[in-house]
């Protein structure tokens, strides 16, 4: 995903490459869902076989796809009067197939962008818990306890997390129940987590709710960046290694982003 920003970076315009950053900043923070590119244009947000939100990045602009069920149209229909003429033309002219309305919607810039993503909210509710306080995504994690019944990959991880954390690790040891988890016997990866207990006791969702962000706390538990990854790595860089087990840890990079662009 970073090395499709990157190149979109040095592509496109700024306000073209800041409308991008800011949807995918939005969906990386708000829904548990996985990128999938299809090496050309097509950028696709999903979930179990299923398709949240659809870009596709052309040369001059970016064509958003959100389709709307029978039950979004209805949905759509009692507060379409709080959406742009603009994004209703954009509702109206779009045809309706068997699956459901398909919404071409093209952008070039940020002034539509906050509308597009509340289309994409009247087909699921965001939820802004998809980041752990520390800005992690569990979803995305080895260690997490769903992941690991699905598909235990706990001995490549330990061997990802030698090689650039310098941590020692049985996988025997990896099992982590998520740091929202409520259950009495709830287990952690990092029991004495600092950035945990700061934000319960401020009561908020993350640390990117927080005034004193950043702070001690949370860089010390700040994960390894793309970029930083790729520099220290050079040619021997593996990107889909970074992807795969890497990505959910990156949480400067999606604090920042959702900070930048003023989507807490």
């Amino acid at each position: 995903m970073e090395s499709v920003l990157l190149k979109c970076r040095e592509a496109y315009s700024n306000e073209l490459y800041r409308a991008l950053e800011q949807m995918v900043a939005y969906l990386q923070g708000h829904y548990a869902m996985i990128e999938h590119f299809n090496g050309k244009d097509e950028l696709k947000f999903r979930r179990s076989g299923k398709t949240l939100f659809t870009l596709y990045l052309r040369r001059d602009r970016i064509q958003a796809l959100v389709i709307f069920g029978q039950r979004e149209r209805e949905a759509f229909e009692t507060v379409r009067g709080q959406f742009s003429s603009h994004i209703q033309q954009y509702y109206d002219a779009s045809k309706t197939y068997h699956d459901g309305k398909w919404m071409w919607i093209d952008i070039v810039d940020e002034d539509y962008v906050l509308e597009v993503l509340r289309l994409v909210g009247i087909k699921k509710r965001p939820n802004k818990a998809s980041i752990t306080m520390c800005g992690y995504r569990c979803d995305l994690c080895k260690a997490y306890v769903r992941n690991i019944r699905k598909h235990d990959q706990r001995a490549e991880l330990v061997a990802v997390w030698k090689k650039h954390y310098d941590l020692d690790y049985h996988p025997g040891e990896i099992y982590c129940d998520g740091c929202r988890s409520k259950k009495k016997d709830a287990q952690f990866m990092d029991k004495s987590c600092p950035v945990r207990n700061c934000v319960l006791n401020r009561q908020i969702n993350s640390c990117a709710d927080c005034s004193d962000y950043p702070c001690e706390a949370f860089a010390s538990r700040t994960g390894h960046c793309f970029a930083d990854v790729k520099d220290r790595q050079g040619v021997r860089f593996d990107e889909a290694e970074f992807e795969q087990f890497l990505t959910a840890f990156d949480n400067k990079t999606r604090i920042d982003r959702l900070r930048g662009h003023h989507l807490l």
